[in-house]
C-alpha cells in the first residue's frame, strides 16, 4: 500500500491498443496508472471497443494490496556535541526492527553519536533515515537531529590588583555568557566577556563565567583579590644599631598588613641571609655605617619603606689608663676585643722585661704585674696579638 504508482498494462501480454480503457472499483484509471496509496485493491478491467469486423475485447487484472510498514519516528531533542550516543530505537513510532543511516550513526547501527559529527556555528542539523521492511514492502522516513555546539567557558587569569575595580577578560562565548559573583560585587554588563566589576571593598572575590548554548552549558571561575593601600598600616625597620667590631647582626622588621616584604642594602656592606623575611641575619658588615631598607607592599599597591642603620665601630686600643680605683678607667680596655679571636697581651718595662702577660686577654689588666705588685706610673711598651694574624704594639701609659 505504500508502493509507488504502477502501470497495470505492464501485467498484460500482447499489444495495448491506444483506445483501450482501464476501469476499476472507483471508475476509469487515467493512463492505466494504479496508485496504491489512494486506490483500493480489487478487479481492474482493460477493455478495447470493437473495430470494424472485430468484436469488443477485454481482460481482467486482480490487484491485491498488502499493508506496508510504517517508518515513522520522532527525532530526539537537540543535544550537545559532547553528549553520549543516543539510542534511536525508542524514538520509532512505526514498525520496529528497521535500520538507520546517515551522519552520526555509529557502529551499533541504532545509535546517533553527536561527538562524531562536525558542528559549525552554534548548531548544525543532520538528516537521518529510518528504513523498515515487512511483508515484502519497505518504508523509510527522514528526520532531522540538531546538535548544539559545546560551549567553552574561560573566565580569565586570576589577578591581584590595587583598588576595587577590575576589567574581566573571559572568552567570547558560543551562545550566551553571564557573569555572577559574591560579596555584593556589581558588573557594568553582566553578559559582556570584558565587563568591569566593582567590589564594595578589599578582599578575595570569585566570579563565575557561565556560558549557555541551548541546553548545553559550561562554567569557569576567576579569583580577583582587591587590595587597598591603607591595609598596610605600619612599616618599621627597627631601631638603629651600634656595635663594636662584630660584622654580623640581626634585623627585625614590622610590616603589618603586608603581602610581600623585602630587605635591601642601601649603602655600606652586608650580605642578607633571608632578604624576603621580616627577620633576617646580615653578615660581612663593613666598619662604619651600613644602611638597610625594609620594603613592604600589599598586593600590587605602591610600596612603603623604612630604613635602619647598623654602625660597626672598629677596634680601639687605648694608649693609657688610670688604675686608681676610682671606678673610672681603672682597667686597660681594648674596645671591640670581645668580638674578635682570642688575643694575648704582653707588657714590657723600660728595660724590656715582661711585667704583665695574658694569653687570652679579656680587658682585665688593672695596673698590677704578674706577681701582684703595683706597677709604678710611667710608660710601658705593649704588644697585642689577635689570633694568628693581627698584632699591635705601642706605648701604654699608667697614670694614677
Amino acid at each position: 500500500s505504500n508502493a509507488a504508482a504502477t502501470d497495470l498494462g505492464t501485467g498484460l501480454s500482447g499489444t495495448q491498443w491506444t483506445n483501450g480503457v482501464w476501469n476499476g472499483p472507483d471508475g476509469v484509471l487515467p493512463n492505466g496508472l494504479f496508485d496504491p496509496a489512494t486506490m483500493p485493491g480489487g478487479v481492474y478491467v482493460y477493455a478495447v471497443p470493437a473495430i470494424a469486423l472485430c468484436q469488443d475485447a477485454s481482460t481482467v487484472v486482480n490487484v491485491s494490496l498488502t499493508t506496508g510498514p510504517s517508518a515513522t519516528w520522532t527525532p530526539p531533542a537537540p543535544m550537545c556535541a559532547n553528549a553520549i550516543p543516543v539510542d534511536l530505537t525508542s524514538s520509532v513510532t512505526g514498525a520496529p526492527g528497521g535500520s538507520w543511516s546517515g551522519p552520526g550513526i555509529n557502529a551499533t547501527a541504532h545509535e546517533f553519536a553527536p561527538q562524531s559529527v562536525v558542528v559549525t556555528g552554534n548548531s548544525s542539523t543532520f538528516t537521518v533515515t529510518y528504513s523498515v521492511t515487512a511483508n515484502g514492502c519497505t518504508a523509510s522516513a527522514d528526520g532531522e537531529i540538531t546538535v548544539l555546539q559545546t560551549p567553552v567557558a574561560n573566565a580569565g587569569v586570576d589577578s591581584v590588583i590595587c583598588g576595587t575595580e577590575f576589567t574581566l577578560n573571559a572568552n567570547a562565548p558560543i551562545g550566551t555568557g553571564t557573569w555572577s559573583g559574591n560579596m555584593g560585587a556589581t558588573f557594568s554588563n553582566q553578559n559582556a566577556s570584558d565587563a568591569t566589576v566593582q567590589g564594595p571593598t578589599h578582599g578575595i572575590y570569585h566570579f563565575q563565567w557561565n556560558v549557555v548554548n541551548g541546553t548545553c552549558s559550561a562554567t569557569d571561575e576567576v579569583q580577583v583579590i582587591f587590595h587597598l593601600p591603607e591595609e598596610l598600616t605600619e612599616v618599621n625597620a627597627g631601631a638603629d644599631q651600634v656595635q663594636e667590631v662584630a660584622t654580623s647582626a640581626e634585623l627585625q622588621g614590622i610590616a603589618t598588613g603586608a603581602t610581600a616584604t623585602w630587605w635591601a642594602l642601601v649603602s655600606g656592606a652586608g650580605d642578607l641571609v633571608s632578604p624576603g623575611d621580616l627577620s633576617t641575619g646580615v653578615n660581612n658588615l663593613a666598619n662604619g655605617e651600613n644602611l638597610f631598607v625594609l620594603g613592604a607592599r600589599v598586593g600590587n599597591c605602591p610600596a612603603r619603606t623604612d630604613t635602619v642603620m647598623i654602625t660597626v665601630r672598629g677596634l680601639f686600643i687605648p694608649t693609657g689608663f688610670s688604675p686608681d680605683s676610682d671606678g673610672v678607667n681603672d682597667r686597660y680596655v681594648v674596645r671591640g676585643l670581645e668580638g674578635m679571636a682570642p688575643a694575648s697581651l704582653d707588657v714590657f718595662d723600660r728595660w724590656g722585661s715582661v711585667v704583665y702577660h695574658a694569653a687570652n686577654y679579656a680587658n682585665t689588666w688593672d695596673g698590677h704585674g704578674d706577681h701582684g705588685e703595683v706597677l709604678p706610673d710611667g710608660t710601658y711598651f705593649g704588644v697585642l696579638k689577635i689570633g694568628d694574624k693581627d698584632s699591635w704594639n705601642g706605648a701604654i701609659t699608667i697614670k694614677r
